[in-house]
């Protein structure tokens, strides 16, 4: 853990990243995380997009569930040499954006200029979900978007005896451990529920501890059911 803290403490820029088709705590988990990296100033892009079904679905908990995806920028490289630029503006028509490029003196040649596509350094990653092979080849197709960190920047977060919410829950304590701000604290309430949903095997006894800590917190229980029963079938609701 100690790992992680110096990541989470020394890292400005943060890529959060997701198996193909995430489960819903995998997608609250990372909201839960993002929000909380905002919160300390840190940068955060991700990848997938939040799903529109899930973006309806959880939007009553949700922070800014907008795209956060990695931004795709191109460089204009342009030689001075004898040619001084005195302004550069852009004008924006029906089916294009047009550059312009006035100069002092001297005429600019076109075929100096030299367009460049501009990656994302990023800092830090954190997975989430089951990681394989497919997974581990989502990374190196990242490449092409971005500047992936070292390894021992790349943080896999997976499904173990510890829930998902529990493990965030840790990170976020070990560079904070002042009270959780109420509306993240729902989030993390949130995929306690959704990972039960799911039946994974964790202890009941920690779970409810962990429970019991969020609504400490502050954590909207009433609004987190009202969602989960909003979204289950006719034959899942409970029989009195």
């Amino acid at each position: 853990m100690e790992k992680i803290k110096n990541i989470m403490e020394e890292s400005d820029s943060f890529a959060l990243i997701l198996k193909e088709k995430p489960e819903d705590h995998e997608l609250i988990a990372r909201e839960a995380i993002k929000n909380f990296l905002k919160n300390k100033g840190k940068t955060v892009y991700y990848m997938p997009d939040n799903p529109e079904e899930f973006i309806n679905k959880w939007s009553p908990i949700l922070i800014d569930p907008g795209n956060h995806s990695f931004s795709n920028s191109i460089s204009i490289h342009i030689p001075k040499g004898q040619t001084k630029i005195k302004e550069i503006n852009y004008e924006d028509s029906d089916d294009a954006l047009d550059l312009n490029i006035v100069t002092e003196n001297g005429e600019l040649n076109p075929e100096e200029i030299i367009l460049e596509p501009k990656t994302t350094a990023i800092d830090a990653v954190f997975c989430f979900g089951v990681i394989d092979l497919s997974g581990i080849e989502k990374l190196k197709n990242l490449k092409k978007k971005i500047v992936l960190p070292g390894k021992e920047k790349i943080v896999f977060i997976s499904h173990s005896e510890e829930t998902c919410a529990q493990k965030i829950l840790e990170i976020m304590r070990l560079i904070d451990s002042s009270p959780l701000d109420t509306k993240i604290a729902t989030l993390l309430f949130a995929v306690l529920v959704a990972e039960r949903m799911c039946s994974f095997q964790q202890s009941r006894e920690k779970t409810m501890e962990i429970e019991r800590e969020l609504v400490r917190f502050g954590a909207d229980k009433k609004n987190v059911n009202e969602i989960i029963m909003e979204s289950l079938s006719l034959d899942q609701l409970p029989i009195i």
